[in-house]
């Protein structure tokens, strides 16, 4: 693990007046991956959003040393900063190619995609809304994993998937880590947390009650 790629301080969330976390301190470091549990309601998908700039928020959040509250939620995808909320995860009115497509224009994107989740090559012409359930969780994460960022934001990734396709999920999480990539993931999921993260933070009501380290996750 390197330097600190995300810093939370004093950082609080809003909606509408009601404060949903609660002056949380976290520092992320590069090449990290840790882990947000707690039951529905502690505040874990509140986080995300906040470091994403999709709610209310107050503190700080540096991403790189930088304000992040100087930059549009739609911007930080070129920052290097991927996330994938847990609904409304696929584009219903375009095919599952051109969802794939959405992510950064680089080279082998849709060969990176499917390789995690081959089972998509058989419906690159389908609509997004036709898919299953379990097939759109499947392209959402094939989307937003294959982008490979600097610092990936799932919240509750494995909800929906088969155990082996969760597994394959884990082992490509755990090479992102292990390539440098900072992975922050709210679940539920204690066995996959445990698999992917070094670190969980367990929320309880908006606030921080514990943390938790496992041996490098691994």
């Amino acid at each position: 693990m390197g330097m600190d790629l995300l810093q939370l301080r004093d950082f609080s969330v809003y909606y509408e007046k009601f404060e949903a976390v609660q002056s949380l301190r976290m520092a992320i470091g590069t090449g990290e991956g840790v882990g947000l549990m707690g039951r529905n309601g502690a505040g874990k998908t509140s986080v995300l959003k906040g470091v994403m700039g999709l709610v209310k928020t107050s503190g700080t959040r540096l991403y790189k040393g930088q304000d992040l509250g100087a930059h549009r939620p739609y911007s930080l995808r070129g920052l290097g900063i991927a996330y994938l909320p847990q609904e409304e995860r696929v584009f219903n009115g375009m095919t599952v190619e051109e969802n794939l497509r959405l992510g950064p224009r680089r080279g082998g994107e849709i060969d990176r995609a499917l390789s995690l989740f081959p089972e998509l090559r058989g419906h690159l012409s389908q609509m997004g809304a036709t898919l299953s359930g379990g097939e759109q969780v499947m392209l959402s994460l094939a989307r937003t994993v294959s982008a490979e960022p600097e610092l990936l934001l799932l919240d509750e990734p494995t909800e929906g998937l088969m155990p082996e396709l969760e597994g394959r999920l884990t082992q490509k999480l755990v090479s992102l880590v292990d390539g440098g990539a900072t992975v922050v993931v709210a679940e539920q999921n204690q066995n996959f947390l445990e698999r992917v993260c070094s670190r969980v933070y367990h929320l309880k009501e908006g606030r921080l009650a514990r943390v938790r380290e496992f041996d490098e996750g691994r």
